[in-house]
């Protein structure tokens, strides 16, 4: 089987789950059959991600970064719609460049300049999530407001050591009252030994501490949020975050300006 062969078996069967799981209206599924079914999906940045790319979102397969950051983005505009700046959540890259600007002592421009926006606009909480070993992700969240570092992990990993001191040292002319940084556990989804869904445990543990920490500083809201990911609804989970990929690509096309061709 070629390439192409897979990519057309790929794209069957995420337009198939549609189908059969109602996860799109007819007429949203129509306008998706309308489109070259290899163009990259829209609202999502530079990152190429494309209708094949959501079968990682079928069965139980390990999720890469692709996804994941579109997932994010989703997560961000979803969590900051009633708090403002409630939480900022980093791509999957945030950390590598983290962990290699920390042992250099020294900042890299992709750094630099997110720590001048979070000197002008600092959120509540910073997140992202931390691949380990190549093959899992973790999540960790800091809040600016206690000065805490929060990690945990899906399936028994141990925490990434030096964290603490990355996120003191990194957020040093950010967080502007002193006082003492402490560590705490992340409460995060656990994993059966036959999951694949340690990305989606770790995005649904970043949204649950967001939530709370929403609901203690500002009281309940009534806005709509994300079911928590588990294992009994993993799959459930997947097509949920196939349903808003593809609706944020379906709501930025509506949003583009008609070409009228002389």
């Amino acid at each position: 089987m070629n390439l192409l062969e897979e990519r057309v078996i790929h794209v069957r069967r995420v337009l198939e789950t549609i189908q059969e799981h109602r996860l799109l209206s007819t007429p949203e599924y129509i306008t998706i059959l309308r489109g070259p079914l290899d163009q990259p999906l829209q609202g999502f940045g530079t990152d190429p991600l494309r209708l094949t790319s959501l079968h990682e979102l079928l069965d139980e397969n390990w999720l890469g970064e692709t996804i994941l950051d579109a997932r994010a983005a989703l997560l961000s505009d979803e969590l900051n719609s009633t708090t403002p700046n409630l939480i900022r959540i980093f791509n999957c890259a945030f950390f590598m460049e983290l962990s290699n600007s920390f042992h250099e002592r020294h900042l890299s421009s992709m750094l630099s300049r997110v720590r001048e926006e979070l000197i002008v606009d600092p959120p509540m909480l910073i997140a992202f999530i931390i691949n380990k070993n190549g093959n899992h992700w973790a999540p960790t969240v800091t809040s600016l407001t206690i000065r805490q570092v929060m990690q945990g992990d899906s399936y028994g990993y141990p925490d990434e050591p030096q964290l603490l001191e990355m996120m003191r040292w990194f957020l040093q002319d950010i967080v502007r009252r002193d006082g003492e940084w402490t560590e705490w556990d992340l409460n995060v989804p656990q994993q059966a030994s036959d999951s694949g869904s340690c990305g989606l445990a770790a995005l649904s543990a970043v949204a649950n501490l967001a939530q709370n920490f929403d609901n203690t500083w500002n009281g309940p809201s009534d806005a709509p949020r994300s079911r928590s990911w588990t294992n009994e609804r993993s799959f459930e989970a997947r097509c949920e975050w196939i349903q808003l990929i593809l609706r944020r690509h379906l709501l930025t096309l509506e949003s583009q300006p008609v070409r009228t061709i002389h």
